[in-house]
Formats: C-alpha cells, structure tokens, sequence
C-alpha cells in the first residue's frame, strides 16, 4: 500500500497537487474535509477550550 502525506498552509495549492496527483498515478484522493464538515454540522465547531 502506498500513502502519501502533503502538509501545508492553508490556501496553498494541497488540494490542486493532490487531484493532478491522482489523474497521473493510481493513488486515490481523501481529504480532511470529507469527515470535518459532516461532524461540525452535528456537533458544533470545536475551539478547544472548555
């Protein structure tokens, strides 16, 4: 199994890399919004503080 970490600022270009990624290799794209946005519609945004 290959998995590749692309870390990054925010509004840098990572989701632009990693869908071109996917067009010239056979890895597959997932990204953190997939499982953050569903979550802050049920619970809230998380801060951190209590």
């Amino acid at each position: 199994m290959k998995l590749l970490f692309m870390i990054g600022d925010a509004a840098v270009g990572k989701m632009t890399v990693g869908q071109e990624l996917m067009k010239i290799t056979d890895l597959r794209l997932f990204h953190n919004h997939m499982t953050t946005e569903p979550v802050i519609e049920i619970f809230g945004r998380f801060d951190g503080k209590e």
